[in-house]
Order: structure tokens, then C-alpha cells, then sequence
């Protein structure tokens, strides 16, 4: 038209009628020199002067008047009823980790208690095994005493003595596959027929580690004859397990090593 181009802005109102009522709209066609909104908008004449709505859209088009209304409100139902939900699931979370929180902490004390009392059977059965041990000695000597000639009973010689071995190892690892049979060869090479080896798996039973404060596997402990020993490694390096069970001096290791 030619008349639009005399004009700085070119604003349309438009009376809207429907589902029963008339409802007014305002658009903006153009606005020379201005970004303008491309909207259709309604607007109410109120006791405070002229009032947009904001933009409310249906499934098919723009919604005004009651039908404005009454989506808006459908939108701030479902969003207090998402709200709810949120608030209702962040309540079941904390529910359920309150439970597991109080769950871990009670087999934590089962656990506690368990280690407890196998902790203290194991000092019991040290304690009567150290005993055991003394007696028999006690009683050697008495016999030894009561004999023609009396004395102290000799101590075995060290090729007469038993070599009790306890061999601590975590399942069926190579490491540990390879230190019993380097410990088994060994013994049969020095200590045949005077030897009994004792394998304690730490996977099946690991508070047995605490017996001989084992802080590493393989460990080889020689609990017989005394004073005890360890070593620790696969029990590859044959001169360095006969230096450490006593078999073989210091310095004879070092000269062979």
C-alpha cells in the first residue's frame, strides 16, 4: 500500500470472537527503524490502563479470554504435580539410603564382632599350643631326670630335629604355585622325612593372616624348630630360603650366592 510508507509504525487491533465471548488482540505489522515483536498478542483494558497477556498456546493456535485462563492454569497444575513428584522421589532416595546407610553399618559390626572373636580364638589356641609345647618339655626332663645316671636330656641333634613349615599363599596364583613347589623341592633336597608343610589359603580364610602378623604373600614361616622365621617371595632363590631356615650359615650363602 502506499500509505505504509509514510508511516514510522503500522499497529493492528483485531476483535477476536469465540466459544461465547469477544476478546481484543494487538499485532505489530511494522516499525520502521525498530525490531519489533511478531506476535499476535491479546490485551485488556483494566482500571490500571492498557495490560498485555502473555502468549498462551492450544493444539490449534493461540488461546485467549477463558480458554487463555484455563490452560494457564492447567500448565500450573501439572507443573505443582511434577514438583510433587520430584519431592516425592528425592524423599524415596533418602529413604532408601538411610536404609542402606543403616544396613552397611550393621553388617560392618557383624563383621567387626566375627573378626573379634576368631582374633581371640586364635590367641587361644597359640596360648594352649605354647603350653602344650612347654609341658612336653617339662615332662622330658622329668623322665630324663628319673633315669640311672640322671642329667638333662640331650637336645636332637639339628639332622634329628622336625622342621614344621607353614606356607601362607592367596589361592591358586602362579606366585603361590610356584613358591610351594620351589618350598617342596627344597625340603625333599634337605630335609627329607623330617619335615611336614602346613598350606593356608588367606583367600578362604584370611583371619589366620593375624596369627603370624603376615603382611605379604607367599610367606614361608618356620614355626619349628624355634626361634620362628619368615620369608617372604616365591622361594625362588634357593640359597637365600637355606640361609633363612638355618640350613646353610650366613657366610657359606654369601660365598655360594
Amino acid at each position: 500500500m502506499g500509505v505504509s510508507s509514510l508511516m514510522d509504525t503500522w499497529v493492528v487491533l483485531k476483535d477476536i470472537e469465540g466459544e461465547g465471548e469477544h476478546n481484543r488482540g494487538i499485532s505489530i505489522v511494522k516499525s520502521r527503524g525498530m525490531a519489533h515483536s511478531n506476535q499476535f498478542r491479546e490485551f485488556r483494558l483494566t482500571g490500571k490502563g492498557f495490560a498485555l497477556e502473555d502468549v498462551s498456546l492450544g493444539e490449534f493456535g493461540g488461546l485467549t479470554g477463558a480458554a487463555r485462563a484455563e490452560q494457564e492454569a492447567k500448565e500450573v497444575a501439572l507443573s505443582l504435580a511434577r514438583t510433587q513428584e520430584m519431592a516425592r522421589m528425592k524423599k524415596l532416595i533418602e529413604r532408601k539410603r538411610a536404609l542402606l546407610d543403616a544396613r552397611i553399618a550393621s553388617l560392618q559390626g557383624d563383621f567387626e564382632a566375627k573378626e573379634e572373636e576368631i582374633r581371640k580364638s586364635i590367641e587361644e589356641t597359640e596360648t594352649v599350643e605354647q603350653e602344650r609345647r612347654t609341658r612336653k618339655i617339662r615332662v622330658a626332663g622329668l623322665r630324663q631326670a628319673d633315669k640311672k645316671g640322671g642329667g638333662m636330656k640331650k637336645e636332637p641333634a639339628e639332622s634329628e630335629k622336625e622342621w614344621e613349615l607353614r606356607l601362607y599363599v592367596a589361592g591358586q596364583t602362579p606366585k603361590s604355585l610356584a613358591a610351594f613347589a620351589n618350598l617342596k623341592r627344597i625340603c625333599e633336597e634337605h630335609l627329607a622325612g623330617k619335615y611336614r608343610i602346613e598350606v593356608i589359603d588367606l583367600v578362604q580364610n584370611p583371619a589366620l593372616a593375624a596369627g603370624d602378623q603376615i603382611i605379604a604373600i607367599p610367606t614361608l614361616v618356620r614355626k619349628l624348630p624355634e626361634p620362628i622365621r619368615k620369608i617372604i617371595g616365591d622361594l625362588s632363590n634357593t640359597e637365600r630360603v637355606l640361609v633363612g631356615l638355618d640350613l646353610r650359615p650366613v657366610e657359606e650363602g654369601r660365598r655360594q650366592a
